[in-house]
């Protein structure tokens, strides 16, 4: 599991690497994230998933699969779709949660948003981890 601080370091370098802006990142992760106000639709005509309400379409046009509209530099759905369970914790022992999660709104859990949590804890949102590539 990653810590707070690479989590960061990612958003960081998704923002450096001009492939999402500081809005995209901070304020509203609906651009390029699973959230409940969003849907994604695929050039077969398939939405994924298929929500109601939504106000808000990101359509799938490429053939590329790093292109798909829910990932960025090859990360895909670290904004919406789950949120992450990291190492870091706060003085009271909860673990913290990254990055919204697909029953929130994409302005109210942007992908920099923080939660946190008593690990054991099974919230009705969904909760996942992503592994850490060490590369030397």
């Amino acid at each position: 599991m990653l810590y707070n601080c690479l989590f960061d370091y990612t958003l960081k370098w998704l923002n450096e690497t001009d492939t999402r802006s500081y809005k995209d990142i901070a304020e509203d992760s609906g651009s390029w994230g699973n959230y409940y106000n969003i849907t994604v639709k695929v050039t077969t005509g398939t939405l994924l998933p298929a929500k109601t309400g939504a106000i808000k379409t990101i359509e799938y046009k490429g053939g590329i699969y790093s292109d798909f509209p829910t990932s960025s530099n090859n990360i895909f759905d670290i904004a919406g779709n789950a949120e992450e369970w990291t190492m870091s914790m706060n003085l009271s022992s909860n673990r913290s949660e990254r990055g919204g999660y697909c029953n929130s709104n994409s302005y109210d859990y942007p992908v920099k948003s923080t939660s946190y949590y008593v690990p054991y804890y099974c919230l009705s949102n969904c909760v996942g981890v992503r592994s850490e590539l060490l590369i030397r």
